[in-house]
C-alpha cells in the first residue's frame, strides 16, 4: 500500500510538473505571437487580428482567418488555416525557423504608397552593409525557408496607381527537398501560366528550379511590360542558387527561345535560341567580385566575364574585362541574335578573331578611367556580304533621308552628280578643322578611339547624363549611310561591327571615307552635304569658305538642327564659343595645318548670309543656355 501511494505522488508530481511547463508553454507562446504583431505593427504601420489561434505540440501552431490591413483599412493579407511548425532546437535559444508551413488559402495585396516602414533601425545605407546583403541576406532567406511546405491555394496582387499584376498559385509543395507547384500570372495586357519543379535545401542554402512557360511564343509575361515596357518570354527557363561559405555565391540562369523587346534595345523583339549567365560572384571584406570563371553564353557563342568593386570612402574603384578569347569569325556571326543585326544576317566569313577588354572606373578620379579593347582578326576575309553591303561605298550610291516636318531627301553620292563636292574641292582648313572637332585621329586609328571614348564616358559619368559622344567619322559614315536613325542598343552595336569590318577589310580608304561624310552628313535643318551647308549658312561655294567660317561650319556637326541657339544676334555668337574657336585654332597651329598669321583676327563672330541668317531667333527664345550643350555632343546619340 505505502508503495502504490508513493506511485501516485511521483505520477501526481509528474503530471503537475507537465501542467506548469504546459502552462508556461502557452504563456510563452502567446508572449511570443504578442511580440511579433507588436513589432510589425509598429515597424510597418498595419493592424493585425485573428480569428483564433492555439498552440500545437511543443513546437507547433494554428491560425485561423488571419488579417493584415493597411493604416487606410485596407487589407494587406488575409490567411485561413495556416499550420506552422517551428524547429525545436533554434526556438529554445529564442530564434524562430520553420520546419513546416500549410496554407489552406491565403491573399495578399501589395500597394507599395500604402506600406510604409517606421523604424529604420539597424538598416544602415553604407557600402558594406549593401555588400553584407548579397550573401548574409541571402543564407538569412535560406534559414527562414520550411523544409516542407503546403500551399493549397494562393494568390499575390501588385497595385499601384495606374499598373496592376496577379500572380496565382495552385498546389504548391516543398517535401523531401523537391519542390513543385504551378504559377498563374496575368496583368491588363497578357496572361501567363508557368509549371515550375525543381529542388530545395534551405540546410545546404540550394536551390534549383525548372520553368516551362505553357503560352511560349511571342505571348511576353505579364508585369515586365507595365512595369518596365519590357516584353519578355521564354519557352523553358532554369535557375540555380547556391551559397557554399558566408563570402560565395554561385548563381546560374538559362532560357530557350528567349524574346526580349524594348525600345532601347530594338526596334523589334531581340530572340535567342539558347542563353545563359553562369556567375561566381565573392563578397570581401572591402570589395565584391564576379570571378572570371563566370560565363556569358548566347546562341553557342560563349566568353568569360570579369567584374569588381572596391569600396573605397575617397576613390571607389570599378574594374571589368573579358578575358582574352579567340574563335572562329564564323561562330560569332551565325550567333548574333534575330531581331538586331539585320544588316548583317547572312554573313560569311572564313578565319578567327580574337577579343579582350580591359577597364577601370575610379570614380574618385575619373581622369584617371582606363579602357582598353581589341578585335584582332587572322586570316580573315569576308565571303558574304548581308544588307549592309560595304563595297558599295566604292561606287554611286543614294542616301535616304527624311526628317520630321521635313519633305524626304535622296542624296545622291556621285561625282557627276550637281550637289557632289570632291575631297580635293573642299579647303584644307575646312577638312583639318572638322577633323580636330570631331575625330583627330581618323587617318590613324581603326575605326575607333578609345581614348576620346574613354573621355567620353568620364564626363557622362561626372555629369550623370549623356554630354559627350565619341563617335568617329567612321562610325558616323556607317551610322549615315547604313542605319537608321533609331537610337538604341542593338543599332550602337550593330553599328560598332560594321565599323569595325569597314576599317578592317580595307575595302575604302580613308580619303574616300572623308569624301562621302563631307557629302551626307546632316549640316542643319534638311540641309546635308557641304555644298548645302556652305549655301545655306554663307552663301558660297566650299571652296570659298574661311577658316572662321570652316571652325563654325565643324563646331555645329554634333547639332546641326540647333545651330540658331548659338547665336545672340547675327555676327555674334555666344561668348562661350570664342574659347572653342581658339582652341580649335591652336591644336590647328600645333599641328602645323594653319600658320600664326592666320589666327590673328580670329574670333567667334560669324555673319550667316545665307537662308540661315534668316532662322535666327531672339535671346529669350533660346533653348540651349549653356554654349557647351552645342559642342562635341552627338545629337544622334542617346547613351
Amino acid at each position: 500500500m505505502k508503495k502504490q501511494l508513493v506511485y501516485v505522488r511521483y505520477l501526481a508530481g509528474f503530471v503537475l510538473i507537465l501542467l506548469l511547463l504546459w502552462g508556461v508553454h502557452r504563456i510563452a507562446f502567446r508572449w511570443a505571437i504578442q511580440k511579433s504583431v507588436d513589432h510589425l505593427t509598429d515597424t510597418w504601420n498595419v493592424s493585425i487580428s485573428f480569428g483564433s489561434y492555439r498552440s500545437q505540440g511543443l513546437s507547433g501552431a494554428v491560425f485561423q482567418k488571419v488579417c493584415i490591413t493597411y493604416a487606410s483599412g485596407d487589407t494587406l493579407f488575409w490567411g485561413n488555416d495556416i499550420k506552422v511548425r517551428l524547429k525545436l532546437l533554434p526556438l529554445i535559444i529564442g530564434k524562430f525557423q520553420l520546419a513546416k508551413l500549410q496554407i489552406d488559402s491565403m491573399v495578399v495585396n501589395y500597394r507599395p504608397h500604402f506600406l510604409h516602414r517606421n523604424d529604420t533601425t539597424g538598416y544602415a545605407s553604407d557600402h558594406q552593409s549593401e555588400k553584407l546583403t548579397i550573401n548574409n541576406r541571402l543564407r538569412g532567406l535560406f534559414r527562414k525557408l520550411p523544409a516542407t511546405c503546403l500551399i493549397g491555394s494562393a494568390t499575390f496582387r501588385y497595385i499601384d496607381s495606374s499598373q496592376w499584376f496577379c500572380a496565382r498559385i495552385d498546389s504548391f509543395t516543398i517535401k523531401d527537398k523537391r519542390m513543385q507547384g504551378i504559377l498563374h500570372l496575368s496583368d491588363a495586357n497578357a496572361t501567363s501560366t508557368l509549371e515550375c519543379q525543381g529542388k530545395l535545401i534551405p540546410g545546404q542554402y540550394h536551390l534549383a528550379i525548372s520553368i516551362r512557360n505553357r503560352q511560349a511564343g511571342d505571348n511576353p509575361l505579364p508585369f515586365s511590360g507595365q512595369k518596365w515596357n519590357l516584353m519578355l518570354s521564354f519557352s523553358s527557363a532554369y535557375l540555380e542558387c547556391q551559397l557554399p561559405n558566408a563570402t560565395t555565391l554561385l548563381f546560374s540562369v538559362s532560357a530557350r527561345d528567349l524574346s526580349l523587346f524594348h525600345p532601347k534595345l530594338s526596334e523589334q523583339a531581340v530572340r535567342f535560341d539558347t542563353s545563359g549567365l553562369s556567375l561566381l560572384i565573392k563578397t570581401e571584406k572591402d570589395y565584391w567580385c564576379i570571378d572570371s570563371v563566370s560565363r556569358l553564353t548566347f546562341n553557342g557563342f560563349t566568353f568569360p566575364l570579369f567584374v569588381r568593386y572596391d569600396y573605397d570612402t575617397v576613390n571607389p574603384t570599378l574594374d571589368f574585362a573579358i578575358p582574352h578569347i579567340e574563335f572562329p569569325a564564323q561562330q560569332l556571326f551565325d550567333a548574333l541574335p534575330k531581331g538586331a543585326f539585320r544588316h548583317l544576317t547572312g554573313l560569311k566569313a572564313e578565319g578567327n578573331l580574337s577579343f579582350a577588354l580591359r577597364g577601370r572606373i575610379p570614380f574618385g578620379m575619373l581622369d584617371s578611367l582606363y579602357l582598353y579593347s581589341q578585335l584582332q582578326p587572322s586570316s580573315f576575309r569576308i565571303k558574304q556580304f548581308g544588307p549592309a553591303y560595304l563595297p558599295m561605298l566604292n561606287d554611286t550610291f543614294t542616301v535616304y533621308r527624311h526628317e520630321p516636318g521635313f519633305p524626304p531627301v535622296a542624296i545622291r553620292v556621285d561625282s557627276n552628280a550637281a550637289s557632289y563636292t570632291r575631297l580635293r574641292d573642299i579647303p584644307k582648313h575646312l577638312i583639318d578643322a572638322v577633323l580636330t572637332s570631331e575625330d583627330g585621329t581618323f587617318f590613324y586609328h581603326r575605326g575607333f578611339n578609345e581614348e576620346a571614348f574613354a573621355k567620353s564616358l568620364a564626363e557622362n559619368i561626372r555629369k550623370k547624363r549623356f554630354a559627350r559622344g565619341a563617335s568617329t567619322i567612321s562610325m558616323q559614315l556607317i551610322r549615315n549611310v547604313f542605319l537608321s536613325r533609331n537610337k538604341n542598343l542593338s543599332r550602337k552595336f550593330e553599328e560598332v561591327l560594321l565599323t569595325w569590318l569597314l576599317e578592317n577589310s580595307h575595302i575604302v580608304t580613308k580619303e574616300r571615307m572623308l569624301e562621302i561624310y563631307f557629302n551626307i552628313i546632316e549640316w542643319g535643318p534638311n540641309i546635308y552635304g557641304i555644298k548645302q551647308a556652305a549655301r545655306f549658312y554663307f552663301n558660297k561655294k566650299p571652296s570659298q569658305l574661311t577658316l572662321q567660317e570652316s571652325i563654325f561650319l565643324a563646331a555645329i556637326i554634333p547639332s546641326p538642327k540647333y545651330f540658331r541657339y548659338t547665336f545672340v544676334t547675327n555676327g555674334s555668337m555666344k561668348d562661350g564659343f570664342e574659347g572653342y574657336f581658339q582652341r580649335v585654332a591652336q591644336i590647328m597651329l600645333a599641328r602645323n595645318q594653319i600658320q600664326p598669321s592666320d589666327t590673328i583676327g580670329l574670333n567667334h563672330r560669324v555673319t550667316l548670309s545665307g537662308e540661315a541668317a534668316k532662322m535666327l531667333i531672339s535671346p529669350q527664345d533660346s533653348l540651349l543656355t549653356n554654349p557647351s550643350d552645342t559642342l562635341f555632343f552627338d545629337a544622334n546619340e542617346d547613351f
